[in-house]
């Protein structure tokens, strides 16, 4: 249990036994591994006049060596206070008042996070104009949050088969699944000949996101309408992944490409000031909705 630890067979507040971040257990094995106690709880000891006296039973008699760790132990729960009219209550550690709140609880979430989510990476994903659950699933990839094979097996899942349900010749992992697997990398060499590059992509989520956001475009408009295509598309190999993997579908590389312009066409057609732009047209001339200086014009 995160709030409480048992010491000596004491179970007490981690607070009032951890003053120095260690347990006492773990500050004195060798006089846990002899105490007859281990077993038992708060009440090994009485009140008398002076306050609360804990009396402990050890299996035999301590050694000269030990006597010194002895003195140390007992120095340690010296100031213990005992209320015994008190009932036992739980303590939420994540706000000073001790009562558990969403806000405290989130904030012990995000903590660890935090340094993270102040990568540029992810002012720049939040600015994007696109649905709220599509942000949320690139901030998911790019910090490698995503439920694939590989994650759910590191979480101790069982999964009967680790490997990509595109290829079937590699575990599956965000890295592959989304930029290296052979199904996939021609989708991506596709967009390369669009903008007439030519490179290797990195693997990681996070620097490939970047790299694609980042390649030789002039002008905002196209650079944002790029960065949107890149969350469409990861968008959509997810999809595709998961009806593969939850409705036996089959892998359709044709199939994911249509899906993945329409996204991105219908999120600009939603969310861009000023984008008219018909379908039919759209996809027909996708090239230069990206490249062409100032994007389709009608």
């Amino acid at each position: 249990m995160e709030n409480w630890v048992q010491i000596k067979g004491v179970v007490l507040g981690r607070h009032e036994w951890k003053d120095d971040g260690i347990s006492l257990m773990e500050k004195y094995p060798r006089l846990y591994n002899i105490s007859q106690q281990q077993n038992q709880y708060i009440q090994m000891g009485s009140t008398s006049d002076t306050g609360w006296e804990c009396q402990f039973q050890w299996r035999r008699f301590f050694l000269e060596g030990k006597i010194d760790m002895v003195a140390n132990f007992m120095e340690d729960i010296e100031g213990l206070i005992v209320q015994m009219q008190r009932q036992d209550v739980w303590s939420w550690e994540g706000d000073s008042s001790g009562g558990y709140t969403v806000g405290s609880a989130y904030w012990l979430l995000d903590r660890d996070s935090a340094d993270e989510n102040q990568d540029a990476v992810f002012t720049t994903l939040w600015k994007l104009k696109v649905p709220s659950k599509a942000s949320v699933f690139s901030w998911r990839l790019i910090r490698d949050k995503l439920p694939t094979k590989s994650n759910l097996r590191s979480r101790n899942v069982e999964i009967s088969d680790v490997n990509c349900p595109f290829c079937s010749n590699h575990v599956e992992d965000a890295s592959h699944l989304f930029f290296s697997c052979v199904k996939i990398m021609p989708l991506w060499w596709v967009l390369m000949s669009w903008l007439n590059i030519a490179g290797v992509f990195p693997k990681t989520p996070r620097d490939h996101f970047l790299q694609h956001s980042y390649c030789n475009l002039k002008g905002i408009i196209r650079l944002l309408r790029w960065q949107i295509w890149w969350i469409s598309l990861t968008w959509c190999i997810w999809h595709h992944r998961n009806r593969i993997v939850f409705s036996n579908d089959s892998f359709k590389g044709h199939k994911l490409m249509e899906d993945a312009i329409f996204f991105c066409w219908s999120w600009l057609k939603n969310l861009e000031k000023g984008f008219h732009i018909p379908f039919p047209y759209w996809s027909s001339k996708i090239r230069d909705g990206f490249c062409a200086r100032g994007g389709i014009s009608l």
